[in-house]
């Protein structure tokens, strides 16, 4: 699919060789890690969840084999907790 630009925009390329798309998604993966942190930090200090079921989310999280499942992981994991506490 063929995008369309206004006037004066223009697609720009984030990386040009597959070194650097890595460093890209390296990036992206972190900032995803600290966004979920912080999540789990704000959850943490609400009285949300225990610094129990903040060892064992991190704990089990980490053990993942894949950094990118890790991440995803750890998201999903703030996702729900986030989700259980705003029906609650």
């Amino acid at each position: 699919m063929e995008r369309t630009f206004s006037e004066g925009e223009q697609e720009i390329d984030l990386y040009s060789n597959s070194r650097e798309r890595q460093q890209y998604d390296e990036q992206a993966n972190l900032y995803a890690i600290i966004t979920a942190t912080e999540h789990l930090e704000r959850a943490y200090a609400r009285d949300d969840i225990t610094r129990e079921e903040v060892s064992v989310h991190v704990k089990s999280d980490c053990m993942s084999e894949n950094q990118e499942s890790h991440t995803h992981a750890v998201y999903n994991r703030m996702q729900q907790a986030h989700l259980t506490v705003s029906s609650s």
